[in-house]
């Protein structure tokens, strides 16, 4: 088993925390009823997990009741690899959305996504059912 490392993302407050596991951490804890404080104690947050399999979180920008969604894998890659550049996209290197380990994810080209997808057998074209045999009517 590696050891997993830990940083922050420039998007997030230091307030949170990405393992290079694929984990999201937060130092915001409860300190009663409807109220929210940082504290030394770290832990990991629930992402939830969307119909495709990619994983999501809530993110607390410090405000009452205002959250933002973050894909785990975008958060991932900027902490490790650094941010997106224009006309990049994450891809996943195994095709399981869920895998969010940074060796398992960079940042490419949206038609090297689709290559990667053909060689996994994740792209769409490969999962439709086939047309039936019109030669008949010919």
């Amino acid at each position: 088993m590696q050891n997993v490392v830990y940083k922050k993302t420039p998007r997030l407050s230091n307030s949170y925390k990405v393992g290079s596991d694929g984990t999201i951490w937060s130092c915001w804890n409860r300190v009663g009823q409807h109220q929210y404080a940082k504290t030394e104690k770290w832990w990991q947050k629930k992402p939830s997990k969307l119909p495709k399999g990619y994983l999501l979180v809530l993110i607390s920008n410090g405000k009452r009741n205002s959250c933002k969604q973050y894909y785990v894998h975008h958060l991932v890659l900027e902490a490790f690899i650094g941010p997106r550049l224009k006309n990049m996209i994450c891809c996943h290197l195994n095709g399981d959305p869920s895998d969010n380990r940074v060796e398992n994810l960079r940042w490419d080209t949206y038609e090297a996504n689709e290559q990667d997808k053909k060689k996994h057998g994740t792209y769409w074209l490969n999962n439709r059912p086939k047309a039936k045999d019109q030669s008949q009517y010919a």
